[in-house]
Formats: structure tokens, sequence, C-alpha cells
């Protein structure tokens, strides 16, 4: 009689994942465990247990990555996935927070872009302090030293409190995200205009989000470079990996103790630059029929920016507040927005999908190279099934995470990168992400080849 395998045990915690952002950071660590632990010895950080001599010994549990989110309703995304456990959280009730991170020895925080971002922080680093979590992964940005600018100092703040609160901290300072050109969709396809406060002249260096996943799995997750020649063998390979973040001895992930990591793009960009890159892939994405307009950058003022972005939501049930007010030609931009469905990151978050993640929840338990692990028997056609053609109802679409308008604190975000941006103090190429990561990074004409289709003017049909 086989023993049952016991429970998989917590690694770490992240939070904010019913966010964007914490959604694709748990993507990314969530993929780098399933090659631990999927493929055997495919990556030299992952150490997976080979003894196979004692085979009524009980299957070692996978560990588990612990995502908090407030709102699980925003996390379907990664429900399926066998390395996730979804922990629903309230910073009304402290100890909801207490109970997740019990245990753990490591959380990667992602601040919540809120008006009380900082409280919100202050209260996670507090608990982690209370429930002796040892080690700190901080995503933070760029900007922490313009003090004049109360959306970026905000990092600073957070930044300080990790470091005089936590034993063992890592900061990841992410720049300018190619992503948040979805916020510009809606002025491409309706203006052909790509609508900055910024000069032509200023360069900045954005960087993709993926690359920011893989340096967090990087920066989580070391690879092992040192001579292994010498274990003994007495240690147990599949423990190590479970608890190896754990053990505050961990010389390879004190390699990033307490260090900052200002994470730029591969190239220098301009608005004008982008503007060309983004032509390009629309050609290259075009329908004969209807080739696309030229899109051309524009400077714009820092209130016309802001009132586009606030115009975003109409036709969403957030109240627009200035956008009614919106001058010139984002009066039509306003206009055609009631009539659009609530966009999204879809092709985006498929695409990072696509990249790092072939198999997910229980389908990545089989291996199709094991002649033991039978294919599934065809089932019959269910009447009720989007596939079957006989069911007039069409099947939905993946529409990966739902984006919602910039809140306000997230406007303004926005707004003092912008402004952090045309003053030029965002030209420097940091070289970290090579450091790290041994690559360079994702540049624009990489990023838009990939997601201009996303920026095509659409046909009435497609809205």
């Amino acid at each position: 009689m086989s023993t049952p395998s016991p429970l998989p045990e917590p690694l770490l915690a992240i939070t904010n994942c019913d966010g964007y952002e914490g959604q694709v950071m748990a993507l990314h660590l969530a993929k780098h465990l399933e090659g631990c632990f999927g493929h055997k010895n495919q990556d030299k950080s992952c150490v997976v247990d080979d003894d196979n001599d004692d085979k009524d010994k009980p299957k070692k549990p996978e560990p588990q990555i612990v995502c908090l989110a407030r709102d699980l309703s925003k996390c379907k995304n990664l429900q399926n996935y066998r390395h996730i456990k979804l922990v629903e959280i309230s910073h009304d009730k402290p100890e909801t927070i207490s109970i997740a991170l019990r245990g753990l020895k490591t959380v990667v925080l992602v601040p919540e872009m809120e008006d009380n971002e900082v409280d919100l922080s202050d209260q996670f680093v507090d608990i982690m302090v209370q429930e002796q979590v040892i080690r700190c992964i901080l995503i933070s940005a760029i900007g922490t030293d313009a003090n004049e600018k109360g959306h970026l100092a905000r990092y600073r703040r957070i930044e300080d409190k990790v470091k005089t609160s936590i034993q063992r901290w890592t900061i990841l300072r992410q720049g300018f995200l190619f992503e948040c050109l979805y916020y510009w969709i809606t002025m491409v396809q309706d203006q052909g205009i790509l609508g900055m406060p910024i000069g032509p002249e200023s360069e900045f260096t954005p960087l993709h989000i993926g690359d920011l996943g893989k340096a967090l799995v990087s920066v989580t997750f070391p690879p092992d470079d040192d001579d292994d020649d010498d274990d003994d063998g007495d240690n147990d390979s599949h423990d190590q990996a479970s608890a190896g973040l754990a053990k505050s001895k961990s010389t390879d992930t004190e390699r990033s103790d307490h260090r900052t990591y200002t994470l730029t793009g591969s190239k220098r960009v301009t608005g004008p630059k982008l503007a060309e890159d983004l032509n390009h892939a629309l050609q290259v994405h075009s329908d004969d029929a209807s080739p696309p307009p030229t899109v051309t950058f524009k400077t714009i003022t820092r209130d016309e920016c802001k009132n586009y972005f606030l115009s975003l939501r109409e036709g969403t049930g957030v109240p627009p507040t200035e956008a009614k007010e919106a001058p010139g030609f984002f009066a039509s931009i306003t206009r055609s927005l009631s009539q659009r469905r609530p966009w999204s990151f879809s092709g985006l978050f498929k695409s990072l999908v696509d990249d790092t993640q072939k198999t997910v929840g229980e389908d990545a338990k089989k291996d199709p190279k094991d002649p033991k692990d039978p294919k599934e028997p065809s089932k019959p056609k269910d009447p009720k099934d989007p596939k079957d053609p006989k069911n007039p109802k069409k099947p939905s679409k993946d529409r990966g995470p739902q984006v919602e308008p910039p809140n306000d604190t997230e406007v303004e975000m926005m707004l003092d990168l912008m402004d952090y941006i045309a003053e030029g103090r965002a030209t420097f190429l940091s070289g970290d992400m090579e450091k790290i990561t041994g690559h360079q990074g994702m540049g624009p004409e990489e990023f838009f080849k990939k997601h201009g289709r996303d920026f095509r003017r659409r046909h009435p049909k497609d809205l």
C-alpha cells in the first residue's frame, strides 16, 4: 500500500497578485518552479531529487508560491498553476496577512498603486517583522532621487522601511515599462498620434515587464555556479530546493543581499523613435485592404496628458472627473470610448504565458515522453461545449487580466515619470539587467514586433 504524498509546502509569498504587475511576477516565479520540478536538472539554480532507489518512499511535495490578493476574482489566470497557492487577504484584517506569511522566510513585495500605498507597504513590512520573515525582495521604481515628485518619492520611503526593518533585502527598481504604452492605444487608434509630455529629443530606456520577471527569478533563485564535486551527497537535494530560501546562510541568495538594482532596457529611445518602430510593426501586421495610418509623435502638455488618461474612464463606470473638460483632439477620443469594450493586456499576457509556460495545471504533471503516461481518451462532444461546431455559442476569447483605467495614483505616477524623463534624468543604461540575468533585455523593435497588432486601428466589428 503506497503512502500518500505529503502536502506541498509554501516557499515564498508575493503580494498584489490581483494587479497586473503582481500577476506577471508570480507567473515568472511559477514558470521557474515548473522548469525545476517538471524537467529534471534543466536549470542549474534548481536542485531536484534524483534518488529513485526507494520506490516505496513517498514523493516529496513540490513547493508553492503563496500569492496574496485582496480580490481573488481578478486572479483567474493564476488559479490553475500547480506551484501557486492563492490566498485572499484584507488590509482591514491584518491577521489575514499574518496567517498567510506565517512560517515563510521570503516575501516579494509589489507595492499596490493606491493613494495610501506607503501605508499599505509599511503594514506588510511590519507583519513580516512580526512573523520573522528574514528576506524581502522589493519591486521599486526609478526616480526615488526626485524628492520633489511626490509619487516617485513614495518608493524611497518604502525602500527605507524595508532596509531598516528586514534583515536581508534586495531592491529591483524598474524604469518606464513598455507595457505602459498600452495606455496610449486609444490615442494611436483614433488619432494616429503618440502624444507625450516630453520633447522629441527626450531619451529614456523602456523596460519589458517580462525582463523584470526574469530579473526577479534571478535574484530569488540564483544559479549555483559553485563546483559541486565536493558534495558528499548526505543532504537531500529536493529538501534543499524547497528550503533554500529559508536559510539565512545561503551564499547564493546572499550575492544579491543589500543590493539595489536599477533595471533599464537595452536601448535609449525617444518619442519619435517609438512612433517609427510602431509604424514599422503596424505595416507588418497590416491588412492589404486597409493599410494602417501613420502614427506621429506629438509633444503635449502635462494637463493634456492627464486629461487623456482620465478620459480612459469613459464608458467604464469609473467617474471621469476632469476628463469631460478634455480639450482639442482628446474630445473625440472621449466620445469614442463610450462605444468601446473594456480593454485589457490580453495579447501581452498571452504572449508572456506562451513564452514562459507551455503547460499549466494538471497538464504540466504529465510527461509526454513517459510511455507509462497514457493518453487521455477522447470524450464525446458536449452539446454545451462552445468548441462543438453544432453549438451556436461562440467561445469566449482569452482576454488575459482585465486592466482597469488608471486610477488617480497611477495617473499621477505616470505624469511624474514623464516629467522625470522630460528633465533628462532617465537616459542611463545601467547594465544591471545583463549583470543579474546574462541578457540585455528586449528592445523597442522586438516589443512592437510582438505586440504591434494590439495598436492597429480596429474595424467596428472588432470593437
